[in-house]
């Protein structure tokens, strides 16, 4: 019967810390969502305030935003 309180015990302690680490874990991939749509609007004002100067920035604005955010990432999938 001891026995069976301690294993219990254990559960409900892991259980409590397996909650905490997902809500850490939601808490970074809200971070990372953020920082990745703030980094879409400094790109977007960047190559919208160069758009008249054709210059070599310019082009490097334009491919980086292109082959950064053109791609799918883990942030856009949601599997919840």
């Amino acid at each position: 019967m001891k026995l069976a309180v301690t294993i219990n015990e254990h559960l409900v302690a892991q259980g409590e810390q397996l909650g905490h680490i997902r809500d850490d874990i939601d808490q970074i991939e809200s971070n990372l969502k953020r920082a990745e749509k703030q980094m879409r609007v400094f790109m977007r004002y960047q190559i919208s305030h160069f758009n008249n100067n054709n210059n070599n920035n310019n082009n490097i604005l334009i491919l980086f935003h292109k082959n950064i955010f053109k791609k799918q990432t883990f942030l856009d999938d949601d599997d919840d």
